[in-house]
């Protein structure tokens, strides 16, 4: 009989053990994650407002009222988005609620607005004279 009671003692003993690792794998795992999907919406971000300097730029050498449409992605998690004064600025919400800005300046000067909620948009950018004006 006390062979049954150590048996089940030990089999407690390596279940416990097992779960809080198993438990421990998910934490880790989680934590990673976000960080990981953090730093994809960032990257993402940076392409986005890279794509519209550069077309900007490009608009604004071939003059007045010549334009180009864009397509782009925006990422989840952005917060604010702005451009004004050649710059094209996204606030991007990490982890812990933990803003990062995200942007690509440039020479010309670069006005307008974009999308701040996530999916696929098609972004018009169209050279003013002085300016480039983003819708």
């Amino acid at each position: 009989m006390e062979k049954r009671g150590q048996y089940a003692a030990e089999y407690m003993v390596i279940f416990g053990f097992s779960m809080l690792m198993i438990i421990a794998a998910v934490a880790i795992y989680q934590m990673e994650s976000n960080d990981l999907n953090y730093q994809v919406n960032t990257n993402q971000a940076y392409n986005v407002a890279r794509k519209v300097v550069d077309s900007a730029e490009q608009v604004y050498h071939l003059g007045k009222e010549s334009s180009t449409k864009i397509k782009v992605y925006i990422p989840k998690n952005i917060v604010n988005t702005t451009v004004r004064d050649g710059i094209v600025l996204f606030k991007v919400m990490g982890n812990n609620d933990q803003v990062t800005e995200v942007y690509a300046s440039s020479q010309v000067n670069i006005s307008g607005s974009m999308p701040r909620k996530s999916g696929y948009y098609e972004i018009k950018v169209e050279s003013k004279g002085a300016y480039v004006w983003v819708s």
